[in-house]
C-alpha cells in the first residue's frame, strides 16, 4: 500500500509506502503519471501487469519491483481529488466487489484524515501567528472571559504598563483596573443591550500604583 498527495501544481508526493524503491517512487511522482492520476475520478485496477510503456520510459521495471498487479483508488475530499491510495501485488490479482468496496471505504477514511490533519496543522500555524502578534505587541493587550470579564491572558506590554505581575492579572477582573468612581457607570454600560455596535465610550484605567 502506498499513499500519494497532490500539491497545488497537481504533482504527486508519496507520503507513505511499503518498501517501494526510490526509482519507482520517482516514476509514481512523474508529471505524466501524476497528471493522469489527478484526472482519474474512478478506481483503476490492473489485474495482470505485462508491459507498461510509461514505466519503461522512466527506466522502471514492474517485475523487478516484484509488482504483478496494481490498483489505483482516488483520494477524494468534498468532491476534489487530493491524492491516490495505491495497492501493489506480487502476483496477478482480481479484486472482488467486496474488496473494492472495502478499499474505497478505506480511501475515503484516509482522505478525510489527511484533510483534517492539514486543517489541524493550519490551525496550529494560525494560533502560533496570533500568539506572536499578541505577546509581542507593543500595546497593552489582554483576553477576557465572557460574561464575567475575568482576565485570562495578558501580554508583556500590559504587565509593564499596569505594573501587575502575570499571576496578579490572572486573578483579577476588568473592574479591578477601573477607578472606584467609574465602577457604577461601567457596570451599567456593561449590562446594556446594544445591537450592531462595539463602541462603548471612553473609559479610564487605573494602574497598580494608583495612577
Amino acid at each position: 500500500v502506498s499513499v500519494g498527495i497532490f500539491d497545488e501544481n497537481h504533482q504527486l508526493e508519496i507520503v507513505a509506502d511499503n518498501g517501494l524503491s526510490e526509482l519507482f517512487k520517482k516514476y509514481l511522482q512523474s508529471n505524466s503519471l501524476a497528471n493522469k492520476l489527478y484526472k482519474q475520478t474512478n478506481y483503476h485496477i490492473i489485474s495482470a501487469i505485462e508491459f507498461t510503456p510509461t514505466a519503461e520510459q522512466h527506466g522502471v521495471d514492474f517485475f523487478e519491483e516484484g509488482i504483478k498487479a496494481a490498483g489505483y483508488f482516488p483520494l477524494v475530499y468534498q468532491q476534489q481529488p487530493i491524492g491516490q491510495f495505491m495497492l501493489f501485488f506480487n502476483n496477478p490479482r482480481t479484486l472482488t466487489g467486496e474488496e473494492i468496496q472495502l478499499i474505497e471505504t478505506i480511501a475515503r477514511t484516509v482522505a478525510f484524515a489527511i484533510k483534517e490533519k492539514k486543517y489541524e496543522l493550519a490551525l496550529i500555524a494560525s494560533t502560533e501567528k496570533y500568539k506572536l502578534l499578541f505577546y509581542n505587541n507593543p500595546m497593552p493587550m489582554w483576553m477576557l472571559s465572557f460574561p464575567k470579564r475575568d482576565f485570562i491572558d495578558v501580554n508583556e506590554a500590559a504587565l509593564i504598563h499596569y505594573g501587575y505581575s502575570r499571576e496578579e492579572f490572572l486573578k483579577m477582573n476588568v473592574i479591578n483596573i477601573r477607578p472606584e468612581e467609574d465602577i457604577t457607570s461601567y457596570n451599567q454600560m456593561k449590562n446594556e443591550v446594544t445591537v450592531n455596535t462595539s463602541y462603548k465610550g471612553v473609559w479610564r484605567h487605573k494602574k497598580k500604583n494608583g495612577e
